[in-house]
């Protein structure tokens, strides 16, 4: 039976990586469509273009020959409008000539026709004209022609979207740099913030930023040499992450051959031609890796499928389909020049795998506030059993101690099996809500029937008669919308607390008021009294008035009574005079009948 769910998980494994490849397959194929849509090609026969362009469009030159380092184009020009020739991809030192005559350049900075431009390049043309570009990785420039009218209409679509790419892994990394430096130095928040940042210096060196270029001095002569080892980053950031977030484990030997598969591909970006030559091997070395971890993903159930689809297909798409028009497996066009698919599918990948950790991490949060109020509920319960404990134990060593009626024994065995019943109650109540989060439901109560019973508790509480209890109760008939359990726990903590500060012989009391609305509880004592500094931290966890230290406790009792207070939407309020004692207030609505 194992073995058949084994096999099962991996068909279905094997069928959702299928379900990445052909989502893949889609988007590279709808890139495609799109470029088709909005390019036009113009065919060079023998290096003669005819620019005889009338619509508004985008138009693309195909079929050019080039020598090794040089192009040759004949412009025959038909057309009245003034035209704009692009050339993109200029990564390279080049020289663009008309008729013989240098118009642009980058070799030389002290030439009056030198340009800062590499990522594109663009000259006007007015007539009949012969064009020679030279330079050493001419063969994978691709060449445009647009109106001239049209040309900047053009180029800032181009900025915008490198722009807006820009500005989108800017804020991922404040971001990311934000909540590392608020959730005790988390280091896959800096990771994240680090992939960010490279990946805009990245785009810097690409050339497509020109105000951010020259002002960190980004030129075709050094693009090479600080644009390589981003690239190698990018290109295997999802692959790490990847790794690390679904918990592969990875072995050595897997890891030398990740190592030296970096170590080449970083090699071939000092050299353009061998890197164009190598791309397409190592995409597809990178896409084998792919399928592999994400099967293993598929397998391990670490990723929700839908977080998956949503990371791998716009990243895996997007680099496909640049690839693919690297290689000239596609024909180049629009899409490529207006649109870097790669970065946008890095940035939708970094942006679904950052929401995925916020969602872990947030889950991990939920749970650590949980655990903590579980342990609030445990050692708040752990405060309150002490009490009909204490009931109990007085009850029983009266009954042991004295010589009582039969009628006087029961008396007291009633209130002990009372006592049992309440801490009954309160074991339920903390099972209940250590399961389900929710408390016991309780209908509201008669506050003169409870109050009864509470004080019956609390003179056998106060069984060695050491205090002096003043009990009044001025109610008729009240009900609140309150536990009896939590209106036990909130009285007799108060009692509790009043009989610990007071010394033998002092005076504890009860008051019970109804006033038109509500109902008020005072609870007094004529004990040592609090500071007025101490007033607002009593209600704190832990917290113990300095002038009282040889009290026993841990400080829990009065922020029970708080918690109690504020989830029924009761109001504590507390008077204290130094050396003369305390008077708590407590405040419930009543309910409407």
């Amino acid at each position: 039976m194992r073995l058949w769910n084994t096999n099962s998980e991996r068909i279905v494994a094997g069928l959702k990586v299928l379900c990445v490849i052909i989502g893949i397959f889609i988007l590279v194929n709808m890139l495609q469509g799109i470029n088709y849509l909005f390019t036009r090609p113009i065919e060079g026969s023998n290096n003669d273009v005819s620019l005889d362009c009338v619509e508004d469009a985008f138009y693309v030159i195909k079929n050019i020959e080039n020598a090794p380092a040089y192009i040759d184009l004949n412009l025959v020009k038909s057309s009245p409008d003034d035209m704009k020739i692009i050339f993109d991809n200029m990564e390279f030192e080049y020289e663009i000539l008309i008729d013989d005559l240098v118009v642009k350049q980058n070799i030389k900075t002290d030439s009056t026709n030198y340009s800062d431009d590499f990522s594109y390049v663009s000259v006007s043309v007015f007539g009949n004209e012969h064009i020679r570009v030279r330079g050493e990785a001419i063969q994978y420039t691709n060449i445009y022609i647009v109106k001239s009218e049209n040309y900047h209409k053009y180029m800032q679509i181009r900025t915008f979207t490198y722009s807006f790419l820009f500005i989108g892994f800017f804020l991922m990394g404040v971001f990311n740099l934000f909540i590392y430096i608020h959730s005790r130095k988390s280091y896959h928040f800096l990771m994240m913030f680090l992939v960010a940042f490279i990946i805009n210096f990245k785009i810097i060196t690409m050339g497509e930023l020109f105000y951010l270029q020259s002002l960190i001095g980004i030129t075709v002569q050094n693009s090479k040499f600080w644009g390589s080892m981003p690239g190698v980053i990018n290109f295997f950031f999802p692959i790490l992450a990847l790794v690390y977030y679904s918990k592969l484990q990875v072995t050595r030997g897997k890891k030398i051959i990740i190592a030296l598969f970096c170590s080449v591909l970083l090699y071939t970006t000092r050299d353009h031609s061998a890197y164009r030559a190598a791309f397409l091997t190592l995409l597809f070395s990178v896409c084998f890796a792919y399928i592999y971890i994400l099967y293993k993903i598929f397998m391990k159930r670490e990723l929700s499928s839908r977080e998956v689809f949503a990371m791998m297909i716009p990243l895996g798409g997007g680099t496909i389909y640049k690839a693919f028009v690297d290689g000239n497996i596609f024909e180049n066009g629009s899409v490529d020049v207006f649109f870097h698919s790669t970065g946008y599918g890095c940035l939708i990948f970094l942006a679904v795998f950052f929401g995925f950790y916020i969602k872990q991490h947030m889950n991990k949060v939920n749970a650590l506030l949980v655990r903590n109020q579980n342990l609030a509920v445990i050692r708040g319960a752990g405060h309150d059993f002490k009490i009909p404990l204490s009931v109990i134990k007085s009850g029983l060593q009266i009954i042991e101690g004295y010589d009582l009626s039969s009628e006087e024994r029961k008396k007291y065995l009633h209130t002990s099996l009372a006592s049992v019943d309440e801490l009954t109650l309160m074991i339920d109540n903390m099972s209940s809500y250590l399961k389900t989060g929710h408390k016991l439901n309780e209908s509201s109560l008669d506050l003169l029937e409870c109050l009864k019973q509470i004080v019956e508790h609390i003179h056998l509480y106060n069984g060695n008669k050491e205090y002096e209890l003043l009990i009044e109760i001025d109610i008729i008939t009240v009900n609140l919308n309150i536990p009896y359990m939590d209106l036990y726990r909130v009285i007799m903590n108060l009692v509790d607390n009043a009989f610990k500060y007071t010394l033998p012989g002092g005076q504890v009391g009860l008051r019970v008021v109804e006033a038109k609305e509500n109902v008020e509880i005072h609870v007094s004592d004529s004990g040592c009294g609090i500071e007025s500094c101490e007033l607002n931290r009593i209600f704190d966890q832990f917290y113990r008035v300095s002038i009282a230290t040889n009290a026993e406790g841990y400080g829990l009792g009065l922020s029970v009574v708080k918690e109690i207070v504020n989830r029924n939407k009761g109001q504590i309020k507390v008077e204290s005079t130094l050396g003369r004692g305390s008077v708590f207030k407590v405040i419930f609505p009543k309910t409407s009948i």
